[in-house]
């Protein structure tokens, strides 16, 4: 058995115990390869969270395209993806091999239910867990600060000094590093605590 990486023409020569030679000559064609050259994603911390993918394989090549464990697809656009980290994939269509590239979705729950029912019971900004330098600010609608955060840890539970806070918008500042850029950013907004 021989694996070759390249297209071209290539002589094999098999000699036998008995010094008798046998030479076979095929031609290896290659296959066109896939570059995936962006990932487009709408803008952190947006109202939806869109990724299209654009990725070349040659001139009349076509592709399909599949989002983490999801099935493939003729789109290159994916719709209304959670936040976090995702891996895209572009393969030929009806093809084994496939490029792949990891992506991260900035995005922050817009309530959340401190009542210990295990759903939503705390706030963060989870899509930022992968960056321990980042810092979340918590203010009331006073601009009081709240609570300071890491974005690894456990979140905010809806308390000051222990005690429960009222069910209101509350705001946050988040400082962060952006994924697509490389640069310090800074983004505020706000979210509902519903008890």
């Amino acid at each position: 058995r021989l694996y070759v990486k390249r297209g071209g023409t290539y002589t094999v020569v098999v000699t036998g115990p008995n010094g008798c030679s046998t030479t076979r000559t095929a031609r290896v064609e290659e296959g066109p390869s896939i570059t995936i050259d962006e990932v487009k994603l709408t803008d952190s911390f947006g109202d939806t969270n869109a990724i299209e993918v654009i990725a070349y394989a040659g001139a009349g090549v076509v592709l399909e395209y599949k989002l983490d464990n999801g099935s493939w697809q003729g789109s290159n656009v994916f719709l209304d993806v959670v936040p976090g980290e995702h891996t895209v994939y572009v393969r030929i269509e009806g093809q084994p091999c496939e490029a792949s590239k990891v992506i991260t979705v900035m995005d922050y729950p817009k309530y959340f239910t401190p009542n210990n029912d295990g759903y939503h019971d705390t706030w963060n900004i989870w899509s930022l867990k992968n960056q321990p330098n980042s810092k979340v600010y918590i203010f009331d609608r006073f601009g009081k600060l709240i609570k300071q955060l890491s974005p690894a840890g456990a979140g905010w539970d809806g308390t000051f000094n222990g005690k429960p806070l009222p069910s209101t918008d509350y705001w946050f500042k988040a400082e962060y590093i952006d994924p697509k850029t490389g640069l310090n950013k800074e983004v505020t907004g706000h979210f509902s605590l519903k008890r």
